[in-house]
């Protein structure tokens, strides 16, 4: 059982890292006034030619559409008489609602493996000192050591391909990730500079958001590691329970 309590202690842990991304990573992408706000620092009204009110609605728009409240991605525009997306536009948001609805049902499926974890080890702490803090480090570090992997690739095709920036070079490696399939991938970053979903959602929009989500995420993670800290030595004080047929296993 002390292989396969660390084995699940490991779980656990991708499970609670997992569930902070998401809870970095939903809230905002859900946030029609984070839209607006950014819409209004990037001069995106006068790059479309869009008011601040289509704007607003086109931003609505595309939340309900990830988020499972409209079925079609397609905007007609009254007042131009337009649709503002092109069929690229609406092909590769299909790809990308498909990504969104996998990560809401997989957030739901990851907190009930978690909670269900979680039960276990109140269970089998009776009977075990469990590392909790200690495991969390590790997985940390494996984490850490899979992103200083992605950042040197990132750099090597930054470096390689002559990109404008290190983070445009970040957004073509992050979509090599989600779209392994190469007409998906090609899809996503061959959009012409003056198509409205690039306009829309530019460069300037996504750095800031993935800086909030950046944020978030460390410094949720900072606290649950200081609860969890805490939670370690307040266990190891506790008596263990002792079996009838052997005496209690130390996880220590």
């Amino acid at each position: 059982m002390k292989i396969v309590d660390r084995i699940l202690l490991v779980f656990w842990n991708v499970c609670l890292l997992l569930l902070i991304l998401a809870f970095a990573v939903l809230p905002i992408a859900r946030s029609e006034r984070y839209y607006v706000s950014q819409f209004a620092k990037n001069n995106t009204t006068e790059k479309t030619g869009f008011t601040e009110e289509e704007l607003q609605k086109i931003a609505r728009h595309i939340i309900d559409y990830l988020y499972g409240a409209k079925d079609d991605f397609p905007y007609h525009l009254e007042r131009t008489g337009e649709d503002v997306f092109s069929e690229q536009a609406v092909l590769h948001m299909q790809d990308v609602k498909v990504l969104f609805t996998v990560g809401r049902i997989g957030s739901l499926v990851v907190l009930v493996i978690f909670l269900a974890l979680t039960g276990y080890f109140v269970y089998r702490r009776q009977y075990a000192y469990l590392p909790v803090f200690k495991m969390s480090l590790w997985t940390i570090c494996g984490v850490v050591v899979a992103i200083v992997g992605i950042v040197i690739w990132i750099l090597v095709y930054y470096l390689k391909e002559g990109y404008l920036s290190f983070f445009e070079a970040g957004f073509i490696v992050f979509h090599k990730i989600i779209f392994p399939d190469q007409s998906k991938f090609e899809m996503a970053v061959t959009f012409a500079p003056d198509d409205n979903l690039i306009l829309i959602l530019e460069e300037k929009f996504f750095a800031s958001i993935a800086s909030v989500i950046a944020v978030r995420f460390v410094i949720a993670l900072t606290a649950i590691l200081a609860i969890l800290y805490w939670l370690q030595g307040f266990l190891k004080r506790l008596p263990l329970k002792q079996r009838t047929i052997k005496n209690a296993d130390n996880f220590a």
